[in-house]
């Protein structure tokens, strides 16, 4: 949250995670930024990239999740 997006958004996650690794990808699946989380519950990101619908992909190791973002 939030979606739409300004500059910086947040996502929390269903627990503590030892370990989640944070992409982000263009509309084009470009990987744009790459991120390592560690003991996290909460991702937060600041999105310093151009307007437009970017994909979020977040990887425990034992989860997987994608959400879509779009930045105005």
């Amino acid at each position: 949250y939030p979606n739409p997006v300004e500059n910086r958004f947040s996502i929390l996650l269903d627990q503590t995670y030892p370990s989640v690794n944070f992409q982000l990808r263009d509309a084009r699946g470009v990987l744009v930024a790459e991120q390592q989380y560690e003991n996290s519950a909460r991702i937060e990101y600041s999105l310093e990239v151009r307007p437009g619908v970017y994909f979020v992909e977040l990887n425990t190791g034992e989860k997987k999740a994608s959400l879509t973002i779009q930045k105005n």
